[in-house]
């Protein structure tokens, strides 16, 4: 997604993904006879599948976000909030030594104002009296569902995820949304039986014909978002979901989705009998009504390998060199192995590394595993150095071929050597005891400098450049990224990855907040830009005037891609200053819907409680492998 596009096709990327699907009254056909049967929406026989393919045929599994243009920036944002979770307080209001104009009553916070003022504000533009702009209400029911807190908060989704005769993509918006009720924090989750409520929601809308198959997917997703929200052991929505597999769809897309959320479920709430069907879906394709494909199979076996306590190395070694396996297998097998590798002991993490490499370096003609190998690399080196140990650098080469990545002939491949590089040498509490580690770190950092200094290039390689730098905790380089700031400095994009970067050493020095406040306060600069070095000063808890500046700016109005632009940076600041000019943008009648949009999704990330947006959490073992339209759009919406 290009940081240049204007908001509002920024903003609806995921809601056209989600919406994309035949009018909701249009029978899909079955392989098989007849529409499906109606059944229960839970504890019962799994429904029959009729769903429109996506495609005619079925596609080359590639990954989905790996090898291609900018498909780089996906990957990094479906892992950006797990590998560097904020810093800085959420919860802010007046507190010593924090200046700025207009402060906020002494201790007011966020969680006050969601509950006093943002809450209220989303059921309003929520009210049918209003009917704004699907997209509004789209980006309503998102915010709503990350920020609500009360049973009777959330009624307005339930109605909506099982509609069929709105405008495409608000029912879809809804279903993801009762996903979106997730509560990482124990005392925070809604009460059992509105999680209960939600469960029998999404599969009613897994099961209904009449849904987009778009839609249906991603019931299936939230489903997975819920999967830690306290259940049995074995969990009967879990059986309810994998008997679904079974089914006769047409297609894979559903199936698919099905697949990503049981493997966000603990092996206990899957039962011995799931997880072995899910092994034997991946490595024969049987077990459903018609022979699974290769993506499906790819999720199956990252899936298992979750799930099982114990996952079987030689299963997902041999696969991982097998040519009769496909390459969406051999992807599905490389990607378990890396996420793993912390269950492996040593000696398997080595033998792992070394066939891992064998494979991606054998591709000389296809990228499609390249990137997808060095992450698995990386993160099969990243679980030795925990250990205190140096052997996958080591005695599996990894150091090498990691650092020889960068190199290679696939240009739109690169960024991935740059990322595996940043995860393997990362920062860790053993990592200074293990030499080859020290090693790894002085050679990588060596190169990426200069990579990252070198005028030549394509400006988004230099945009991945500086993020590696910063995710490697790199603080010799901030005056570089500092420089990089600068108007003048280049393209618009480093631009804006530089202040990522700050943001990643998240150190409040006196250079980087000039620079960061600098770029914050460009008047007539580029939005996405202007995100970026506010979302950095809030990792760093030092967003407190941009916001105050941005609140000002945002009552201003001027041309929509630029204000909507301005509620979206608001968003990202982290600071209760940020509500009420983003409240007053919302209940303003002279606010076009673009703008309003903007502003109701930016009121659900600044007062989202999550760590973590909890979307990340179901795509995090699945931004490598082939996907299916409701996984991209998660991607693409991030």
């Amino acid at each position: 997604m290009s940081p240049r596009w204007p908001l509002a096709r920024v903003g609806t990327a995921l809601l056209a993904l989600l919406g994309a699907a035949a009018p909701a009254g249009a029978h899909n056909g079955e392989s098989g006879s007849g529409s499906a049967p109606r059944v229960p929406p839970t504890l019962g026989p799994p429904a029959a599948g009729p769903q429109e393919p996506v495609h005619p045929a079925a596609p080359r599994p590639t990954p989905t976000t790996g090898g291609v243009g900018e498909g780089w920036r996906r990957w990094w944002a479906s892992q950006a909030h797990l590998l560097a979770p904020r810093r800085g307080p959420v919860v802010t209001g007046g507190g010593p030594g924090d200046p700025g104009s207009s402060p906020p009553p002494k201790g007011r916070t966020i969680e006050d104002a969601t509950g006093i003022e943002v809450v209220p504000t989303l059921l309003w533009a929520l009210a049918p009296r209003r009917d704004f702009d699907t997209n509004v209400v789209c980006a309503c029911h998102l915010a709503l569902g990350k920020v609500a807190r009360r049973a009777s908060e959330v009624e307005v989704l339930f109605d909506a995820a099982v509609r069929t005769d709105t405008a495409d993509g608000e029912a879809a918006t809804a279903v993801l949304a009762l996903g979106l009720l997730r509560r990482s924090t124990p005392e925070a989750r809604f009460d059992g039986a509105t999680i209960a409520r939600a469960r029998r929601t999404l599969l009613h809308v897994l099961d209904d014909e009449k849904m987009p198959t778009n839609t249906r997917s991603t019931a299936a997703l939230a489903l997975g978002l819920l999967a830690d929200q306290g259940c049995d052991a074995p969990d009967p929505v879990a059986r309810d979901l994998f008997d679904r597999l079974r089914a006769s769809w047409a297609a894979d897309e559903i199936p698919i989705s099905i697949v990503v959320a049981l493997s966000r479920y603990p092996a206990e709430a899957l039962g011995s009998d799931v997880l072995e069907g899910l092994r034997r879906l991946a490595l024969t394709g049987g077990g459903t009504a018609r022979r699974a494909g290769d993506a499906l199979r790819a999720h199956a076996l990252v899936a298992w390998a979750l799930a099982t306590p114990s996952p079987s190395p030689p299963v997902l070694l041999s696969t991982v060199v097998s040519a009769r396996a496909g390459d969406g297998l051999r992807l599905g097998a490389t990607v378990a192995l890396g996420l793993r590798a912390s269950a492996l002991p040593t000696p398997l993490r080595v033998e792992a590394a070394r066939r891992v490499r064998a494979v991606t370096e054998a591709q000389t003609a296809r990228a499609g595993l390249r990137p997808v190998g060095w992450i698995a690399l990386a993160r099969l080196a990243a679980a030795d150095v925990a250990d205190r140990s140096g052997h996958v650098l080591d005695d599996a080469g990894v150091a090498d071929a990691l650092v020889e990545a960068l190199e290679d002939r696939h240009l739109d491949a690169r960024p991935y050597a740059l990322f595996a590089l940043a995860l393997a040498g990362r920062r860790v509490e053993p990592a200074p005891e293990v030499r080859s580690w020290a090693e790894l770190r002085t050679r990588a950092l060596k190169r990426l400098r200069e990579l990252a200094r070198d005028d030549g290039g394509a400006a988004e390689s230099k945009g991945a450049y500086l993020v590696a730098l910063g995710l490697l905790d790199d603080e010799s380089s901030s005056p570089m990224f500092c420089e990089r700031t600068r108007p003048g400095s280049g393209a618009e994009t480093p631009r804006g990855w530089a202040c990522e970067a700050l943001g990643l050493l998240g150190r409040a020095s006196p250079p980087a907040l000039t620079a960061l406040g600098d770029v914050a306060g460009e008047a007539r600069g580029d939005g996405w830009v202007r995100s970026k070095a506010v979302e950095a000063l809030g990792r760093m808890g030092a967003a407190r005037d941009a916001a105050v500046r941005l609140g000002e700016e945002l009552g201003t109005r001027g041309p929509t891609w630029r204000v909507a632009h301005l509620a979206t940076a608001l968003g990202a600041s982290g600071r209760v200053e940020a509500v009420e000019p983003l409240v007053r943008c919302v209940h303003d009648a002279a606010t076009k819907d673009d703008v309003r949009a903007a502003a109701c999704a930016a009121l659900g990330r600044l007062c989202d409680p999550e760590p973590a947006p909890s979307v990340t959490r179901v795509l995090e073992a699945v931004a490598e492998l082939p996907g299916n339209a409701a996984v991209a759009g998660l991607l693409e919406g991030l």
